[in-house]
C-alpha cells in the first residue's frame, strides 16, 4: 500500500501506472490507520506513509483558490466527491488517529461491543502534524466513517438506543 504514494507527488494512485489522484488520500490514506491498527503499531513507532507529502499535495495541487473546493489533480474542475475525500484524507495525515493498546475491548460476545470498538478510536494527543498555516488544521475524522468522532457519536448513541428491527418487522 505505501508503494502507491508516489514520491515526487506525494499524493496516492489507485493502481499502477495511473497518476495520483486526491480521493486516494482517503481510499489508500484511511487504510493506514486501521492496518498500524491490525499490526499493534503505536504512534510512537511512525507513519507507514509520508504525511506531510500528501498535505502537500493536497493543499498545493488539489485546491481550486478561485472556484473553492478540492480536485483530483490540477487542470481538473473541482467536485463534492473529491472536496469530500481530500478533506478526510487532510484531516487523517494531520492527526494520529488510533486505539490506545490499553484502552482495547476484547470482549466481542455482546452485540454493544461493535458501537464501543467504533467508539474507541480517537486522535491521539500530541500527534498533530499541520503543513503550513494553523487554519489549514481540519477536524480528525474516524478512518472508517470518515466523519469526525462527536457526530458519530451521537449516531451510535442513537440508532443502538432503537428496538431491534426484528421486533418491528414481526
Amino acid at each position: 500500500m505505501s508503494a502507491r504514494q508516489l514520491a515526487f507527488e506525494g499524493g496516492f494512485n489507485g493502481r499502477t501506472n495511473k497518476l495520483v489522484d486526491g480521493c486516494y488520500s482517503y481510499w489508500m490514506g484511511g487504510a493506514f490507520p486501521i492496518l498500524q491498527k491490525a499490526l499493534k503499531r503505536s504512534r510512537t513507532e511512525g507513519y507507514i506513509y509520508d504525511r506531510a507529502a500528501l498535505q502537500r499535495y493536497l493543499l498545493a495541487c488539489c485546491q481550486d483558490r478561485r472556484a473553492g473546493g478540492l480536485r483530483d489533480k490540477p487542470g481538473k474542475s473541482p467536485d463534492l466527491y473529491h472536496t469530500m475525500y481530500c478533506l478526510i484524507g487532510l484531516s487523517l495525515s494531520q492527526h494520529y488517529v488510533g486505539v490506545e493498546p490499553s484502552e482495547q475491548v476484547t470482549d466481542i460476545t455482546s452485540v454493544y461491543s461493535v458501537p464501543v470498538r467504533m467508539m474507541q478510536w480517537g486522535a491521539m494527543p500530541a500527534s498533530l502534524l499541520v503543513l503550513g498555516l494553523r487554519s489549514n488544521v481540519v477536524k480528525p475524522v474516524h478512518p472508517v466513517y470518515g466523519v469526525p468522532y462527536t457526530p458519530l457519536a451521537s449516531f451510535v448513541k442513537y440508532f443502538y438506543a432503537l428496538p431491534p428491527l426484528t421486533d418491528q418487522l414481526v
